[in-house]
């Protein structure tokens, strides 16, 4: 201990001890005591210091992994997690959303297709399903999207589908890989509430981290003051 460093050298005092009165010093030597009763000294510290500090990073780890376990989803803390929604509006051309998701075990299932939907609130002061329900795709929204697998900070580009790989009964419509990246918005599904769109369908051949991102390429005023959002979510048949 220090004092008894003091007694020993008497003429070599502890640099603490010329700062301090002796009380003070005795205090200090208090602070540095751990668990097992031996104090810290010179900058050192004790063996069972240590050890205390090791055992309580361990408890905390063990405690993590039970509270996981507890929750039946050893991957709770990857977020946000499929199926997932944003706000967007697609009213103007250049708004631009970008949507992060993540497709694990439980929340995805790797043989099934999915989609980036839109969806608008049918409440508004105007309807836009006319012009919606109309064959010419001039007519409806059209979007640049891309979709990308994250990997080791590197981005995979992800195939995309133009129009519902599900077709309601009666569409004679069938998929088509998207050309330049560009989309038009194709109307799947409506009740007297609100109306679903479709952006894109694709296939997730891996679980992992995934990235969209969504850019209006012009007006549609019709769309203009409704509630509206992106979704990524499994494909549904609407003519079921």
């Amino acid at each position: 201990m220090a004092v008894e460093r003091s007694a020993r050298h008497p003429t070599q005092e502890p640099v603490i001890a010329d700062l301090m009165p002796a009380q003070d010093f005795r205090t200090v030597q208090g602070i540095g005591d751990t668990p097992d009763g031996n104090a810290m000294s010179n900058g050192r510290v004790s063996r069972g210091f240590v050890m205390h500090t090791c055992n309580a990073i361990f408890l905390g780890v063990v405690c993590f992994a039970l509270f996981a376990c507890s929750r039946g989803d050893p991957y709770f803390f990857l977020n946000p997690q499929l199926p997932v929604s944003v706000p967007f509006a697609m009213d103007k051309a250049g708004n631009k959303a970008v949507i992060d998701f993540w497709a694990v075990p439980g929340n995805a299932d790797l043989s099934k297709t999915y989609m980036v939907s839109f969806s608008f609130d049918r409440h508004g002061s105007h309807d836009p399903m006319v012009l919606f329900m109309s064959d010419k795709p001039a007519l409806r929204p059209k979007v640049r999207i891309h979709l990308w697998l994250i990997k080791n900070q590197n981005q995979q580009s992800v195939p995309l589908k133009d129009r519902s790989l599900i077709l309601a009964t009666g569409d004679t419509a069938r998929p088509q890989v998207i050309g330049n990246d560009i989309a038009y918005v194709y109307l799947t599904a409506w009740t007297g509430d609100f109306a679903d769109m479709l952006v894109a369908s694709f296939d997730l051949n891996e679980y992992g981290h995934y990235r969209a991102e969504i850019e209006a390429l012009q007006d549609t005023p019709a769309l203009h003051g409704l509630r509206s959002e992106l979704s990524v979510t499994e494909v549904f048949n609407p003519g079921e």
